[in-house]
């Protein structure tokens, strides 16, 4: 997974902003539909979602949902 876009100069407090870049943008979802023809099934996370505060506990309910959906046996 990457990122779609581009780091600005720091500011003058030294944060770093970003821009978007639609070129970059369109890669990537360019390359999701390819991997769902392909028959791949693609599950998408955002950062803020697994470190924030419950992050382990989602990903184990997805897990545990994908696992049950696809009829495989959970630990």
């Amino acid at each position: 997974m990457r990122h779609y876009g581009i780091a600005n100069p720091p500011d003058e407090k030294g944060r770093v902003t970003h821009t978007a870049v639609p070129r970059l943008y369109a890669e990537m979802v360019a390359q999701g539909r390819r991997l769902r023809l392909a028959g791949y099934e693609i599950y998408r996370f955002g950062g803020w979602e697994l470190t924030a505060p419950g992050g382990k506990q989602l990903l184990d309910a997805f897990f545990t949902d994908l696992l049950a959906r696809h009829e495989k046996p959970t630990l």
